[in-house]
């Protein structure tokens, strides 16, 4: 995958750089996980924004 990216030209992190896939197995669940509560977060904040507005 690192040599198909690398083709293409796509940039790629470091970790995927170096390392064994196996060695980082729980790092994309958490990173799953993160992504889910920073979205929540930023949907969150837009919600109680929206609800400070003034109304017309």
């Amino acid at each position: 995958m690192l040599r198909t990216a690398a083709a293409r030209t796509v940039p790629v992190s470091g970790l995927a750089e170096h390392g064994e896939p196996a060695g980082f197995a729980r790092l994309p669940r958490l990173a799953r996980q993160l992504a889910v509560a920073d979205f929540s977060a930023v949907y969150l904040a837009l919600a109680l924004d929206n609800e400070r507005a003034p109304r017309p």
